[in-house]
């Protein structure tokens, strides 16, 4: 028999409902589905076709053992349910439902796409704002305006955008520092449409810039091209994650490069799987209906940073930038 499972994360009672419920249980059965929601959802949830029932007591009635996703449990939830449900074997498991969130289907691949569009036209947006003296803040809050203004419900993540040495920090935040004549910019931003995330990363050269920050660009794309010219069913995330650090090893900036080639996205910016070197990700298989995002980048301390990134979603023949 089937061992049942528990989720009450708000993202994954989305994806598994089709609504937006900020409390609630789901308990997938061998008989199928059970909704537990409090007296705020009753009538929301009755339009919907999953069967509601009373209470996680109702729903759990005869089951023994019982799974659920650690990875979004506290430990304070796990004691109270060890506490209601003495008789229960609680069963922990990290991500119950990465897989299947990680394979979109013809919908969302919709979704996506409609985001990644909207997050395209934004980034030339900001490209048609640069000239001198233009802040980094004031750049950052006319793009999430220009988003919001076409139908965003909001941002995907807060935005980066850095000029000169300041792109040098991969998490950068938006400052009142001016736009000069021969700085880089980074810009990494992501939109919410629809409930699916987009999320790009760009550099503009605003005027001439220091040398090595051309050559780096050039290294950083080529990684990119080297993860991208794998990703293919059945690649591992670790052997796409070390196409790409061995050309920037081997360019001499291997230190330079310190975070994941990339990650799932999808009703959340950051999901499953990880791009990069570990047990975890030598085991996670490339399966077409993925979305991955390939972020490669160098960051030279005092000069300036680039970091490139596409959302490449895979098919059977192959993968499609979005």
């Amino acid at each position: 028999m089937t061992v049942p499972f528990l989720i009450e994360n708000p993202t994954d009672l989305y994806y598994l409902t089709g609504l937006q419920l900020s409390a609630g249980s789901y308990v997938e059965t061998p008989q199928g589905p059970k909704l537990v929601v409090d007296g705020r959802y009753t009538s929301y949830v009755k339009e919907g076709s999953i069967p509601v029932v009373a209470s996680l007591k109702e729903a759990l009635y005869g089951f023994q053992k019982v799974r659920f996703d650690s990875s979004h449990t506290s430990y304070q939830r796990f004691e109270k349910l060890k506490s209601d449900f003495p008789t229960i074997e609680w069963v922990a498991e990290e991500g119950i439902l990465h897989q299947k969130r990680a394979l979109k289907d013809a919908e969302e691949i919709q979704k996506i796409t409609a985001s990644a569009l909207l997050n395209r036209q934004g980034i030339a947006y900001v490209e048609s704002l640069l000239k001198p003296g233009i802040f980094e803040r004031e750049l950052a809050t006319a793009l999430e305006i220009f988003w919001l203004e076409r139908g965003a419900s909001g941002l995907a993540f807060e935005t980066i955008i850095a000029f000169g040495s300041n792109s040098a920090f991969p998490h950068h935040r938006a400052s009142s520092r001016p736009l000069k004549e021969g700085e880089i910019v980074q810009l990494d931003c992501g939109v919410c449409l629809n409930h699916y995330m987009a999320d790009m990363s760009r550099v503009f050269f605003f005027g001439e810039v220091n040398p090595e920050l051309h050559t780096i660009r050039h290294i950083v794309e080529k990684a990119q091209r080297a993860a991208l010219s794998l990703y293919k069913p059945g690649a591992t995330m670790s052997a796409l994650y070390r196409a790409a650090k061995q050309v920037i090893d081997q360019s001499g900036y291997g230190d330079k490069f310190p975070h994941s080639l990339g990650h799932g996205i999808g009703l959340e910016t950051h999901e499953w799987p990880l791009l990069r070197d570990r047990a975890d990700t030598e085991s996670a298989i490339c399966e077409p209906g993925m979305v991955l995002t390939f972020e490669p980048g160098i960051y030279l301390p005092g000069l300036g940073g680039v970091r490139l990134e596409e959302m490449a979603l895979l098919t059977e023949k192959g993968y499609k930038i979005l």
